[in-house]
């Protein structure tokens, strides 16, 4: 005998059994109580002169109807639920609708899954049967025909209403005992799938259901759990709740919690290879980057997860567009799906199945664009010190200087602010240089350079040249070296010299489809370094460099529509 059955036996020994009558007098009474709080437990579990002294384990040791419902909790060892102090509802199959067959049934498939070390808080028997028919507390059916909502001991909700519990019909209702209330029900208690554990019941979603069970940690929950004897000072459990954590579901949506609402799209496997296989390119990391494949790995499928959950209790007008979970307000272009019924929208062609939480879209043709996810143009404002890499020949601090209100060019700046470089004398010609982040490998970049007139500061200001200038562009090789400066040739004029339009913010390509072959998105240190240098040959021009902003755009083909 285990040991949690010799605890329940020699609690069963210290109690008296009441009459049966007592127990059937009180189902009479319970229709016209309906409450589900603590005061409940209080007042109408352990201590209730109304209540049978039985636990519900010796119920259904007692009750021939509910034999085969008693016959599993013992092969699987869940007697202690039933015979200790907390208080359950229970809704019992009967016999008619638990048969032996199901039970031989289900004993294998829950030793088979516990041979394989799965965990009794995911073994199916467990979760998706036993703690499926549990709730967490006493409920009782009531008269009014008002829905009563339970959470079962698996975190699903059920309701209890018009004498049904989900829509299975209750046999018998009402009958208190010491720890918890019994109903019998005239078959299985239906069991829903969220969002994030339909993945592992579809064929089609193997390759997004093994990606986000690599995250999955769990956490102990001793308010779920059942205690046992106190060993040395210390609480022995006969059952340990774990709480399934995952960090993705921390980054991208709460796509298991049974209290929220999300619609997800996902792939298909086909999809998913496919997917992988194009977007690996952009995440080729050099050799040196600590865990290279990892992050190639990681990055490549986040590429394909962000942008897909969307949280549905947030959406102004779905007809019109939905956000996902990435959206931002500050980067408001990306992580937004327009007209998502249309034809082409992201929800149109998948075919959707309904969960406990929200609903899965399975799509074969993927219809999220990467232009409105990953493929984001990275701006760097000249004035934010932090990009700022080095300075040279110029006067140092550089002055930043600020767009008021009234001037004329208000508004054409970005940020109204640029940053003004001045040479540290007349013989030299000064740079700056940026650091550029979460540059993605293989991907054509329209550079920019945007500058801004003197004017835009000072209306009166004297110096209203235009400015020469020239680029220069450092990065890792595959290997982790960083390369020479690399000068950048004006794809206009084929030279490497540049020249600014003067007294007006002057937006200067400076590369068309440039790629860069290493990846250097979401590494803490940026490899990728972007030089402005002015290059004054004669007095008409000035040398003063008045950076507003640099930008590194993904080139968009003739064909391909702008992300604007």
């Amino acid at each position: 005998m285990t040991e949690s059955k010799r605890m329940i036996c020699k609690m069963n020994k210290r109690r008296i059994m009441k009459k049966t009558i007592i127990k059937y007098a009180w189902a009479a009474l319970l229709p016209f109580v309906a409450s589900c709080s603590d005061e409940w437990d209080e007042h109408y579990g352990q201590g209730n002169p109304m209540a049978s002294e039985e636990s519900l384990w010796q119920a259904l040791q007692e009750r021939p109807e509910l034999s085969n419902f008693a016959r599993l909790v013992e092969n699987v060892g869940y007697e202690y639920y039933f015979g200790g102090d907390r208080m359950f509802t229970l809704f019992a199959p009967t016999n008619d609708y638990l048969t032996e067959a199901a039970v031989d049934s289900l004993t294998e498939v829950y030793n088979t899954q516990k041979n394989n070390r799965i965990k009794n808080n995911d073994n199916t028997v467990i979760k998706q049967f036993l703690q499926n028919h549990m709730a967490m507390y006493n409920y009782a059916a009531i008269p009014s025909g008002d829905s009563v909502q339970m959470m079962m001991l698996n975190g699903k909700y059920s309701y209890l209403a018009d004498g049904t519990v989900n829509g299975v019909k209750c046999l018998t209702s009402n009958e208190l005992y010491r720890n918890g209330v019994l109903f019998t029900v005239d078959g299985r208690l239906p069991y829903f799938a969220n969002v994030s554990e339909y993945f592992s019941t579809d064929a089609e979603l193997d390759s997004i259901a093994s990606f986000f069970s690599r995250y999955n940690v769990y956490e102990f929950d001793p308010s779920r759990s059942v205690p046992g004897e106190i060993v040395d000072g210390k609480t022995v459990y006969l059952d340990s709740v774990m709480n399934l954590k995952n960090v993705m579901f921390d980054e991208l949506g709460y796509i298991n919690r049974e209290d929220s609402a999300y619609w997800m799209v996902v792939p298909t496997d086909r999809q998913w290879k496919s997917l992988y296989e194009e977007y690996k390119a952009y995440f080729n990391y050099d050799n040196t980057t600590a865990k290279r494949d990892s992050m190639e790995n990681l990055m490549t499928h986040k590429a394909i997860i962000q942008g897909t959950i969307f949280n549905m209790n947030i959406q102004p007008s779905l007809n019109d567009s939905v956000v996902s979970t990435n959206w931002n307000e500050a980067n408001y272009r990306y992580y937004k799906c327009l007209r998502p019924f249309d034809q082409g929208g992201v929800f149109a062609e998948a075919r959707d199945v309904t969960c406990s939480n929200g609903k899965v879209f399975i799509a074969d043709n993927w219809a999220i664009d990467k232009r409105t996810t990953f493929f984001q143009e990275i701006k760097i404002e000249a004035e934010n010190a932090y990009y700022r890499d080095s300075v040279a020949k110029c006067k140092e601090p550089v002055t930043t200087c600020v767009v008021p209100a009234g001037n004329p060019l208000y508004g054409q700046v970005s940020g109204n602010a640029f940053v003004q470089v001045e040479p540290r004398n007349t013989a030299v010609t000064p740079l700056i240089r940026y650091t550029i982040p979460n540059v993605l490998s293989n991907i054509g970049y329209d550079i920019y350079a945007v500058f801004a007139p003197a004017i835009a500061a000072d209306t009166l200001a004297t110096d209203t040249l235009p400015l020469k200038v020239k680029f220069s562009l450092k990065y890792n090789d595959q290997d982790g070296r960083q390369v020479n400066d690399i000068k950048m040739k004006n794809p206009i004029s084929g030279t490497y010299s540049y020249e600014t339009v003067p007294n007006v913010v002057d937006t200067v390509l400076v590369a068309s489809d440039y790629k860069i072959p290493t990846c250097s998105y979401g590494l803490s240190e940026p490899q990728v370094r972007f030089t402005v240098e002015s290059d004054r040959s004669t007095s008409k021009y000035t040398r003063v460099l008045r950076l507003d902003c640099i930008v590194f755009k993904p080139h968009e083909d003739e064909n391909n529509d702008s992300n604007e």
